[in-house]
């Protein structure tokens, strides 16, 4: 930012020195201790008698504790006309600071501001075709935004098996900032679940209890997620029903059967690899 109005930046030195709890008649005194410099030669600074050396204005903000960039906020707000407004970036409305030009000054500048309904709205100015709104305008020299964070969707990955320990081990070595991990023990309060909100991906040992998981498949695949990741896991590889695993694999696009034991760290690369980053 330059700084060429010396008798303004007196008076924020002077500001910045009273929020930090020094009193007006010591604002002379702590400049010239500051600076080593006589109090007439601070004097004159305080009262834009004198210029200031930028080197001089970081040691006196820097005496009081204060950043730099805090007191330009400071100054920016004292020298400038400063408001809250709304920026439409072509999807969303953004928040942002707009530091208006004076209301006298020549020529256009890129972006202006119209006041619409007490709020401060900011337009491109060769956006503004209206002769009305076009003398209203005031130009805009800065625009500071305030982006959003964006919230990061997290998959969802439910996790069947009668073993609450391995369900408890995958939850735990899965789960992070990236996926939502429930667990389920029977099949039955699974399928609850995939019809009232399905998920992303399934984690499923093929025989739960006396059942296999074949019809739970089928309805994963009508649900509203039908193309979500279903990973299958079993214990039993040689004892399973060869028509039903065959029709999952080939009807249903399961991913295995993976024969248990088999490593978390495996099975989170595989859930890894269906949702790349």
């Amino acid at each position: 930012m330059e700084i060429n109005n010396k008798t303004a930046l007196g008076e924020v030195i002077a500001k910045a020195l009273a929020m930090r709890g020094i009193p007006k008649q010591k604002h002379i005194s702590h400049t010239s201790r500051v600076l080593d410099i006589t109090t007439a030669a601070a004097q004159k600074k305080l009262t834009g008698a004198s210029n200031w050396e930028v080197s001089q204005l970081i040691r006196v903000v820097d005496s009081i504790g204060m950043k730099m960039s805090d007191f330009f906020d400071i100054y920016s707000y004292s020298v400038n006309e400063v408001h809250t407004a709304i920026w439409n970036d072509g999807k969303t409305n953004v928040k942002c600071k707009i530091y208006l030009t004076d209301i006298n000054s020549n020529g256009p500048t890129e972006y202006s501001a119209l006041k619409i309904n007490d709020e401060w709205v900011v337009f491109r100015t060769d956006d503004i075709k209206d002769d009305v709104l076009f003398e209203s305008k005031r130009n805009i020299e800065m625009i500071q935004l305030y982006p959003q964070k964006q919230n990061v969707k997290k998959h969802r990955i439910a996790i069947l098996d009668d073993d609450k320990n391995i369900v408890d081990s995958l939850q735990e070595i899965i789960g992070n900032d990236e996926y939502v991990v429930d667990p389920f023990y029977n099949i039955e309060s699974l399928e609850v679940s995939l019809n009232n909100s399905p998920y992303d991906a399934y984690i499923l040992d093929w025989v739960v209890g006396a059942r296999t998981v074949f019809n739970t498949i089928k309805e994963i695949r009508k649900s509203e997620n039908k193309n979500a990741m279903i990973l299958v896991l079993t214990g039993q590889l040689s004892g399973i029903v060869d028509r039903e695993i065959a029709s999952a694999i080939n009807d249903y696009d399961i991913t295995g059967p993976h024969e248990k034991p088999i490593k978390a760290s495996v099975i989170k690369s595989l859930v890894d690899k269906h949702f790349p980053k």
